[in-house]
């Protein structure tokens, strides 16, 4: 009985779960580049901010993802408390976990921007727009206010 109401809770959090920004890209080629070298290459026109790496723990209790589920992720927050900016980049053992890794990004957003709401209110925009995409078995997740230079890109990876 336990397992249906969780089941059921899950379903209709789901179907609830405000999803607009989600774009998925299933044709792109096959791309084996590690999580590390994608964010290399969608950050090389950037200026970043001091960003903190997250490990295994991090990933399992400010994204609730299960770390086994990943070929490998590259997870970044900042340093700085005044800065909203965050950019992960999650690869997939299997892209039938991609919901499970996109409602972990979801709840990432809705604790980020309660904290944003009363801390961090100079830098709401950023979370009222959140940067959500998956190719293939990639899903990439950015707060930062250059969305557009890092969509670009990723696109020119994903081609």
């Amino acid at each position: 009985m336990k397992f249906k109401l969780i089941c059921l809770f899950l379903l209709l959090f789901l179907t609830s779960c405000n999803t607009d920004y989600l774009n998925i890209s299933s044709s792109s080629p096959n791309i084996n580049l590690s999580s590390t070298e994608i964010f290399n290459a969608i950050t090389k026109d950037l200026t970043m901010e001091n960003f903190k790496s997250l490990n295994d723990e991090d990933i399992l209790n400010l994204y609730a993802i299960d770390p086994k589920i990943l070929i490998d992720y590259t997870s970044n927050i900042p340093r700085d408390i005044s800065s909203g900016e965050e950019i992960s980049i999650f690869r997939l053992k299997d892209s039938l976990n991609t919901p499970e890794v996109v409602l972990g990004i979801e709840r990432r957003i809705s604790e980020l921007e309660k904290e944003f709401r009363i801390n961090k209110p100079d830098k709401y925009d950023l979370i009222k727009n959140p940067y959500v995409k998956v190719f293939d078995n990639y899903v990439v997740f950015a707060l930062s206010k250059n969305i557009e230079t890092l969509n670009k890109n990723l696109e020119n990876i994903f081609k």
